[in-house]
């Protein structure tokens, strides 16, 4: 890996891991409350049978593995040679211990620091998420749900973005995207929309939402807003309200749509219960 046990000295500014802020800086504050729910990123759902979980389960089930994870909650980012001193293993340890923690997503590397020989010294740290697991709820979309709703009792509004060609392929897809809908990278990127986030048709409406799809990429200045009728992988059916941006090439030609969404779920079912409130009133 490159580390030694020399003394260290940070000759750049650190690295730091695309979507995370360094709140510690030179100062050594504290974050607040805000700064902290405005990182928390990451949440990943513990499910019974789940290769993800299988990882993570397999990488902290070790002690040693287990004792690495304790020291960096607590004491922060440490280099390879301070954590085997700390837990009095050898580098080989630590190394393969911190491998199998990386590999599974537990880890990370925040920033590179150089020895006094100037040799590359990596700083671990635990990566910033949230892990749940409920024994009494199986729906992945409801615990989803719960971690939305609790965000929006923070005040974080949980964005959702993708960029599609002209032909509907899904060519990104944020973080945010992925949990919300419960894709991996390889399950989305490159998919159509319609099959994989847009059913065919709504399910309340019966609006046929592929031809609403080639209409938002043949007329995009006739859909710079909508609100439609999504699906989360495990065919949970979302509201979600669209803002879409229209991306030209250099020739001033159609190459695909830059997309920001909101989840409205919550907000149609209680328009949908007040309408259905005041109809039984009417009649």
């Amino acid at each position: 890996m490159g580390e030694d046990r020399e003394q260290s000295e940070e000759r750049t500014p650190g690295c730091q891991v695309p979507g995370l802020r360094d709140f510690t800086g030179e100062s050594g504050r504290s974050p607040t409350k805000r700064e902290v729910a405005g990182t928390m990123e990451d949440v990943v759902f513990l499910e019974s049978g789940d290769e993800k979980t299988q990882d993570i389960l397999r990488a902290i089930s070790h002690q040693t593995a287990g004792g690495i994870v304790q020291i960096l909650s607590s004491g922060g980012p440490l280099n390879l040679s301070d954590i085997a001193d700390r837990l009095e293993i050898s580098l080989n340890a630590a190394k393969y211990h911190i491998a199998n923690l990386m590999k599974a997503g537990i880890l990370e590397i925040s920033r590179t620091r150089y020895s006094v020989k100037g040799k590359k010294v990596k700083i671990y740290c635990l990566k910033n998420q949230v892990f749940i697991v409920s024994p009494t709820v199986t729906s992945t979309y409801q615990l989803r749900q719960a971690v939305v709703k609790h965000r929006a009792e923070l005040g974080v509004t949980v964005r959702i973005i993708l960029k599609c060609d002209k032909a509907g392929k899904i060519t990104f897809f944020n973080e945010s995207g992925h949990r919300f809908f419960g894709f991996a990278h390889d399950e989305i990127i490159g998919k159509p929309l319609i099959g994989t986030i847009v059913p065919d048709r709504e399910s309340s409406s019966d609006r046929d939402l592929e031809y609403m799809i080639k209409e938002i990429l043949t007329h995009p200045e006739n859909y710079t807003a909508n609100e439609n009728e999504n699906i989360t992988k495990d065919g949970t059916r979302v509201w979600i309200r669209w803002s879409n941006k229209p991306i030209y090439d250099e020739k001033g030609e159609l190459i695909g749509m830059f997309s920001i969404g909101t989840d409205m779920t919550e907000n149609k079912a209680e328009e949908e219960s007040i309408f259905q409130a005041d109809k039984d009133i009417l009649t």
